[in-house]
């Protein structure tokens, strides 16, 4: 999620970008069908809106749904 070094931060104290992919990373983690993403490209950088749209194909692929607002 691209968040190495930042184990021992709170959430609280990090960027809106890194929450994001904070976030994001947490979603990953489960086995939810479904994803309901709200603007999830916002605060996040080049590389972060590429892992997404990656994961988000994945997801897809394997039968999951997206909807994004």
């Amino acid at each position: 999620a691209g968040l190495a070094g930042f184990e021992d931060v709170p959430v609280a104290r990090l960027s809106a970008g890194q929450q994001r992919r904070v976030a994001l990373a947490r979603l990953w983690l489960t086995r939810a069908a479904l994803w309901v993403l709200d603007e999830p490209f916002t605060a996040i950088d080049v590389n972060g809106v590429a892992r997404l749209t990656r994961r988000m194909a994945a997801h897809t692929a394997q039968g999951g749904m997206v909807i994004l607002t």
